[in-house]
């Protein structure tokens, strides 16, 4: 599972060169004071209620969430006339963008649900969750086979 975990980062890491802090989702929002600094923008990456199904020799293929939270800083008020409508909407283009860049992740089918938008303290956060594919595949350790023992004999005609 943590091989799948650090794929979605890697993905996001190269398809969202805007975040600067990306994470396995440990309650940071809720208990700021328990972790270090919430760095923005950012995103937080759960990976929850997985059902695994075995399919043999050790081997397993689970379904499950994978909630993806993208943080940013608490827009300032805006009213309909206010220059500054469009600059909130930046945080919903980045959200835009995660989607599409986690869309064609392996692993990722599809999107559930709504992206839900919603505040934290002084941060903005839009939650948007995927049907994801689970793959566990032990790493089975192998004995190096000996080296093979090749003969010949060579005839040359006279």
């Amino acid at each position: 599972m943590v091989e799948t975990y650090l794929k979605v980062i890697d993905a996001i890491r190269s398809g969202c060169k805007w975040a600067n802090w990306l994470d396995w989702e440990k309650g940071q929002l809720d208990e700021p004071e328990r972790f270090n600094s919430i760095v923005t923008p950012g995103v937080l990456v759960d990976p929850s209620a997985i059902e695994w199904e075995e399919l043999g020799k050790s081997h397993q293929l689970g379904f499950g969430p994978l909630t993806v939270k993208l943080v940013t800083m608490l827009p300032a008020q805006t009213y309909a006339l206010d220059p500054t409508v469009s600059e909130n909407a930046k945080a919903q283009e980045m959200a835009d963008k995660l989607h599409g860049t986690l869309i064609k992740t392996p692993g990722i089918i599809r999107r559930t649900g709504n992206a839900r938008p919603y505040w934290v303290s002084t941060f903005f956060v839009i939650e948007q969750t995927y049907e994801f594919r689970y793959t566990f595949d032990p790493c089975i350790p192998t004995a190096p086979l000996p080296a093979p023992q090749i003969t010949a004999t060579v005839t040359v005609p006279i």
